[in-house]
């Protein structure tokens, strides 16, 4: 099942052993390296420095939760890096032109397709979402359930 942005942002995530480790705050990609896949998850918890998990420490993902295949321990802190495009940061609300470079329109969200890849998963950016469901869901992000988000947009033209 493909996975929006906006349901992943501040997900809990848990490590190996089924610990709290903190919530999804940032994704990030790197361009140079593969272009459309999620390569490092910023995950905060209070006021502890914030972690960075790796693409191939991912165990699975849904909208809400994230279980890594490692413990805490193989998390490394946060260090900024330029190199990386932030997707929440970076992409969404941003301006871009229309694949038929007619007009400009603004990212509202990015679809995600999960990739299982040696026994972890890898989330892969499929498209941008500039239409009125995308809106909806950034609107309502944290505020009502996903399940319930995903059954409103499902009425909404595309």
């Amino acid at each position: 099942m493909d996975l929006y942005a906006t349901e992943l942002m501040g997900s809990k995530t848990y490590d190996a052993a089924g610990n709290y480790v903190g919530r999804v705050r940032e994704f990030f990609i790197e361009p140079a390296e593969a272009p459309n896949r999620v390569s490092h998850y910023l995950l905060s918890r209070g006021h502890f420095q914030p972690l960075v998990a790796k693409h191939n420490q991912i165990a699975s993902v849904a909208a809400g939760k994230m279980e890594l295949s490692v413990s805490e321990r193989a998390l490394e802190l946060y260090q900024p890096n330029d190199s990386w495009l932030a997707v929440q940061k970076d992409l969404l609300d941003q301006q871009i032109i229309d694949t038929s470079g007619r007009k400009v329109v603004r990212v509202n969200d990015v679809d995600l397709s999960p990739l299982r890849t040696n026994g972890n998963v890898e989330l892969r950016l499929t498209q941008v979402d500039v239409g009125l469901p995308g809106a909806v869901r950034r609107l309502l992000q944290g505020v009502v359930p996903s399940k319930v988000v995903r059954k409103l947009q499902s009425k909404l033209p595309q």
